[in-house]
Parts: structure tokens; sequence; C-alpha cells
């Protein structure tokens, strides 16, 4: 009973701490991002103590973690101005172009960050938010994700339908004039989405649930008609059962986040979201002997994604695509200052989370904005990170990658729990996608939920809390067929907790 009682309390805490990155407008602001990074800590050594009495199977993405954090550390020693000038020279010329006491001869111990402060800055949430992926991994493994993933599906629900009146509400007003939440107004030109300033970071949280939500419906179909027979009769009947009901229930969820990704208009957000449920349903088809398991629930998703582009307007919602070639310029210029920045620092990097600092100097594009993102997270790494930084995030992505193709490999994990982990990874991979175009994980809000999700792919799997199920009515459902009455069956391993 005490140890329900702690996972039931992990859990709610776990909530809160993403709620409170998401509501409050992706935690953009010092007020909101200060304490999610300390929830986000906490929450996580919570999450260690509570799966203490689990091998440390994270102990690789562990030590790839303390590697990015030790680089970044390395650009916050304070280095003799000729030592400075030998490993990254180009931070004294930024240095004498920015601040009048180096630039009338004042030279100093330096960092190599060329902004220190917002180097400490990024190294702490960062540190923050790789515990809560350790923790919440050790955690899952003890008491499960099913129970969080279906709250986490419900406030995604929640939070689309919220988008979706408001922007009904909102329309026909310019883009400047809508306050979220019906009182907050950007100080910066934004499009507003939800609970975002910028519809690309709605799209961008998600990109890490709508996919989880699609892989548990699927989940909850193949378990649901294991038993039942391959005719539409009896799969329609299974529809009118208790567990079928839960079901429709799921996929009437899928439907409203996919409404909200569609009302976003998010060109970044939709395309990622098709190409990783593309990838997914290629690997599944390739290391699960075709499509014929799958066929039900791809059909299903295809007449979905239909009916909602036909409800939201195929012309509103992917007529943005008809001005990607418009704005490619923009990105493409940031994309090349980013270069830039990259072959001036090649080494140590500008420093972490600097980059808005070093386009002070370095934009060579449009005067008219400032771009403090490089709006492609791989080019901004390498942009502030150098040479080091960038070969540890590598290693650690190949890490987390390692570990989670290993954790498919085991076998041995009931459906939807299973299920939930191939959603987490395909969510991995559309917000991959995304960064290529997009910086929606410089939201602390959704880079505390990427960590979470990450989490629930690489952790242990473990049993997972027993749950009421209707097998019965699908024995009864299975035999019908053969002119048999209902009997009573024992539940299979691969049902239990699910």
């Amino acid at each position: 009973m005490g140890s329900r009682i702690a996972a039931r309390l992990y859990l709610a805490a776990l909530l809160l701490t993403l709620s409170w990155g998401l509501l409050a407008f992706g935690a953009v602001y010092a007020w909101a991002y200060t304490p999610l990074a300390f929830a986000a800590f906490v929450v996580g050594a919570l999450g260690v103590v509570l799966g203490r009495s689990r091998p440390w199977t994270e102990k690789p993405v562990g030590l790839a973690l303390a590697l990015i954090g030790v680089v970044a550390a390395l650009q916050l020693i304070p280095l003799p101005a000729a030592i400075l000038s030998r490993i990254s020279p180009n931070t004294l010329r930024f240095l004498e172009s920015v601040d009048l006491s180096w630039a009338f001869g004042t030279r100093g111990a330096h960092p190599i960050s060329i902004a220190p402060a917002r180097t400490w800055l990024g190294l702490s949430l960062f540190f923050a938010f790789a515990v809560l992926l350790l923790g919440s991994a050790r955690a899952f493994g003890r008491v499960g994700v099913l129970a969080f993933v279906r709250v986490l599906i419900a406030i995604g629900v929640g939070v689309a339908l919220f988008a979706i009146v408001q922007a009904a509400l909102n329309a026909g007003r310019l883009a400047y004039e809508v306050k979220i939440y019906g009182f907050w107004q950007p100080i910066y030109r934004a499009t507003p989405f939800g609970p975002f300033v910028n519809r690309n970071h709605f799209a961008g949280w998600m990109l890490l649930v709508l996919p989880i939500a699609v892989a548990y419906l699927c989940g909850m179909i193949e378990r649901g008609l294991r038993h039942v027979p391959g005719t539409w009769r009896h799969r329609t009947l299974w529809m009118g059962s208790p567990e079928g009901g839960r079901a429709v229930l799921m996929a009437l969820a899928v439907s409203v986040m996919g409404l909200s990704l569609l009302a976003s208009q998010s060109r970044s957000g939709l395309s990622s979201l098709t190409l990783a449920l593309v990838l997914a349903g290629g690997w599944l088809a390739i290391t699960r002997g075709g499509l014929r398991r799958l066929a039900l629930p791809l059909l299903g998703l295809a007449i979905a994604g239909i009916i909602l582009l036909a409800w939201a307007g195929a012309g509103v919602a992917l007529g943005r695509f008809s001005t990607a070639g418009s704005e490619l310029g923009t990105r493409l210029a940031a994309w090349h200052d980013a270069v830039r920045i990259v072959s001036q620092f090649p080494l140590m990097g500008t420093g972490l989370n600097t980059y808005g600092s070093a386009t002070l100097l370095y934009q060579t594009t449009s005067r008219s904005m400032h771009f403090q993102e490089a709006h492609n997270e791989y080019l901004q790494i390498a942009a502030e990170g150098g040479l080091l930084l960038t070969a540890a995030v590598v290693f650690c992505l190949w890490r987390l990658i390692r570990i989670a193709r290993s954790r498919f490999t085991e076998g041995n994990e009931p459906t939807l729990a299973r299920w939930t982990r191939i959603g987490a990874a395909t969510a991995l991979i559309a917000i991959a996608f995304q960064s290529l175009m997009e910086f929606s994980l410089q939201m602390p809000g959704n880079a505390a939920l990427f960590a979470v999700v990450a989490a629930i792919a690489i952790h242990a799997g473990g049993a997972e809390p027993q749950r009421q199920s209707s097998h019965g009515h699908r024995t009864m459902l299975s035999r019908r067929g053969e002119g048999v009455g209902p009997r009573r069956s024992t539940r299979t391993t691969d049902d239990a907790g699910n």
C-alpha cells in the first residue's frame, strides 16, 4: 500500500511539473522556467530514489549526459587572455567588439563562452532536465508508464480543445492582436496558439504526445481483437464492448489532438508527424511480419486523417504550405549565419545558450529582425558547442538510440506498454524532424516533456499494475461464431497490466 501511494504521488508530481511547463506559455519567461527547473530536478531525484531497488540499466545514457554537462562546464572556466587566444581567438575578437573595457585593452581572464551568464542558465536547465530524464526512467521501471500516459493524453486533449476554441474566437484577428488566455499579449511579433507564444512550439509539444496516443490506440485495438474472429461483423460487435468503447474514446482523443495540430497550421509540425508515422509504420511492417496485423489501425488512422482534413478545410489547414518558398529564404539566411559562426568558433563554440548573443555581431542577413535562434537545433548546437559539444551530443543520442533499441528486443512487455514505448520512439523521431526547421526544444516546457518521453522510450519495462479487462467478453465474441456460448477464460500474461 505504501509503495502504491508513493507511486501515485510521484506520477502526480511529474504531471504537475509538465503541466506547469505547458500552461505557463511553454515556460519561456524567467518566472516560469526557474520553478520548472527546480521542480524537474526534485522530481527527477525522487524518481532515482523510487527506483533505487532496480538495476541501473540507464547508466550509459547517464554517463553520456554527464559528458555533455562537463563539456559545457569547460566553457565557463576563466582563462587568461593568452590561453584564450589560442583556444578560441574569436572569443577575444567578439569581446573587443561588444565590450568597451576589452576594446580599450583591459584583458583579464574570461571563459570561452561569450556570455557566461547565459551559459550558466543553459547548463542549469540542462542539468535539471537530465536528472528528470534519468529519474523518470528509473521510476517508470518500477511503477509503469500506462497510468502516466493516460493522464498525459487527457491533458493533451484538454489543451487541444482550448487551442481550437481560442483559435475560433480569434478568427479574423491579426497575430499580434491575439491574447493568450484572453489577457496575455506577447511583446514581440508572434503567432500565438493555445498556451504557446508560437504555433510551431505548440506543434512541438503535440508532436511529443500525439504519437504516444496513436500508439496507445493501436495497442488497444491489437489487444482487443486478439481473441476476436477476423470478420467485420465480430469486429463491429467488439466495438460495442466496454474495451471497444474505450478504444473509441481514445480514437476521439487522437482526433481532437490531430485537429488542433491541423488548426495550428504549423508546416513543420504536420510534415514531421507525417514522416515519423510513415517511418514507424514501415519499421513495424518489416519487424512484425507485414501490415496485416496493422491493417485496421492504419485504415482507421487514414480515414480519420481525411475526415479531419475535410472538417478543418484543406485550404485552411494546408494553405501555409503554398507560402513555404517565400519563408525558406529566411530560414536559409539563418542557417548560413549559423554555419558562419561554426566556422569562427570550430572547437569550443560560442558557449551554450549564447547563439542570440553571437548574432549581434555575426548576423549578416536582414537587420529588420534579430535571429536569437538558428531555426535548426543541430546547427545551433554546433555553433554554441563547437566540435567537442557536438561530439558529446551525438554520443549521447547514439547511446539513447541504442538502449531504446535494446528495449524492443526484450520482448517481455505487455501489449499496451510495448505500444507506448513505440509511441515514445515515434514522438522522438517526429521532434527530431521538426528540429531541422524549428527550435521547439528550446522552450523549457517542451524540453521537460522531451526528457520524460525519452524516459518512456528507454526505461526498463516492469510489471504494470493490474487492471480490470473485458477479456471474458472478447472470448464470448470469439466463440459466438462457432455457436458456443460465453465461457470464462483466464488472462494471458501478455494482457496483464494493460
